[in-house]
């Protein structure tokens, strides 16, 4: 019963009519799956900045969006946590959800992703946000990508977890679904895990450009830790001018 019970969830709570999509073969077969959906709108739209694209590190440019000409019903939803100089900094993107915060640094990475998100937080943390003023230039690259992968390094491998003994991976997989533009923020997300038994602070003018690696992050206001973290390295996902 346990698939009806994630299709029954899905429905009440996303309206997703089509389910998990998972069938299993066997009733001890074991099921772990998660779904999340947000769509975090801006209040305003921000300008669409197609005509003066990003050059990301790499070369190519992409599709852009932001803040050229200022308007303060656009502007009054960045909020600028931290800042060096243009190429140290933190925002944050107001949308209609009080209960999200859409945050991008443009900073040097650390070791890992999780001490690079601890940095990022650590600097933001008890420090009076700055707004943006005129004269101020933002440009954010768009985003609008749908990514599936099959984690075949997991899969057969026996489950090492107490009471699980002589089960194993017979399917491991995540789907991303990712839209940023000047609309707001789209994210889709679903991973699941099969196992069945086994036969065995600023100065002058800022510009505000995310043209090199940067991290995005969303999070819930009262989460320790964002539910999506993205670091960019490179253009590969990025709509292309």
């Amino acid at each position: 019963g346990i698939v009806k019970k994630i299709d029954d969830a899905l429905l009440n709570k996303f309206n997703k009519k089509d389910g998990c999509g998972i069938k299993l073969t066997a009733p001890d077969d074991i099921l772990a799956y998660a779904y999340l959906f947000k769509n975090l709108e801006f209040e305003n739209k921000f300008e669409d900045l197609n005509s003066n694209p990003i050059s990301f590190k790499d070369g190519i440019k992409a599709q852009t969006f932001g803040i050229k000409k200022y308007s303060y019903e656009i502007a009054k939803q960045v909020k600028i946590l931290h800042y060096n100089n243009d190429d140290d900094f933190v925002l944050q993107l107001e949308s209609k959800s009080k209960n999200d915060e859409i945050i991008l640094a443009k900073i040097e990475p650390k070791e890992t992703l999780l001490s690079t998100v601890d940095y990022v937080f650590e600097q933001i943390k008890n420090k009076k946000p700055i707004s943006l003023e005129k004269g101020d230039v933002l440009k954010i690259p768009k985003f609008d990508f749908d990514i599936f992968k099959k984690y075949s390094e997991l899969i057969n491998r026996d489950f090492l977890n107490k009471n699980f003994e002589g089960y194993f991976i017979s399917d491991a997989f995540q789907g991303i679904k990712f839209k940023l533009d000047e609309k707001g923020v789209v994210l889709k997300s679903y991973a699941g895990i099969i196992g069945v038994k086994s036969m065995s602070g600023p100065l002058g003018t800022k510009k505000l450009i995310f043209d090199k690696p940067f991290l995005f992050c969303l999070k819930e206001k009262t989460g320790k830790y964002p539910y999506f973290v993205m670091w960019v390295d490179n253009a590969e996902l990025m709509l292309k001018k």
